[in-house]
């Protein structure tokens, strides 16, 4: 499912793996949110995943029980954040707005480092 948030970025539901997968391979995604307690999945290897596509998404886990330890754990194994439940809309959008940001900025660097070492 697609659709515009009022700050123009777009945003895509996927119901189970499967459909984020197909949206992932689709699109070039920026910021995925992913709830750390599914039953079908688990944040960790939606960041295996993830780290196999050309432009890897930065990766905010959602949680109700967000504590330090879960905090410390996204950080060590390389993802962006972790966001308390329920939201605050200041800091949801703080989050995903540094989060873009740096994915932005390590894909344009990426981008030109690949483009230096083919020559161009």
């Amino acid at each position: 499912m697609r659709g515009t948030l009022p700050s123009n970025w777009t945003l895509y539901i996927a119901s189970d793996a499967a459909e984020a997968k197909q949206i992932l391979s689709q699109t070039s995604i920026p910021v995925i949110l992913y709830e750390s307690d599914l039953p079908a999945g688990n944040w960790k290897d939606v960041l295996v995943a993830v780290a196999e596509l050309p432009s890897p998404p930065m990766l905010i886990v959602t949680s109700r029980t967000a504590d330090e330890f879960l905090w410390a754990e996204v950080l060590n194994l390389g993802g962006h954040d972790v966001l308390a439940k329920p939201f605050n809309s200041l800091e949801f959008i703080r989050v995903i707005s540094m989060a873009w940001r740096r994915w932005k900025s390590e894909w344009n660097r990426g981008g030109a480092e690949s483009a230096m070492a083919q020559g161009a």
